[in-house]
């Protein structure tokens, strides 16, 4: 039996564009993308990397 690795942020993106749209908070817990952008929560990440279709991680928690 084999298990894929897929990362937690790749699986709620993954979850939330398959449901009735991605709705993100305006709760503030800043995430830097590897795009060099500081984005207000791992939702909005999310939602650029849906709209853009590029792969954007997280690099770190909090501002770039």
């Amino acid at each position: 039996m084999s298990y894929f690795h897929i990362p937690l942020q790749i699986l709620q993106c993954v979850i939330s564009i398959l449901g009735d749209g991605l709705i993100c908070t305006k709760i503030l817990d800043p995430v830097c993308g590897s795009n060099g952008v500081t984005y207000d929560n791992e939702c909005l990440l999310c939602s650029e990397m849906h709209e853009t279709k590029r792969d954007i991680w997280i690099t770190k928690q909090g501002r770039c």
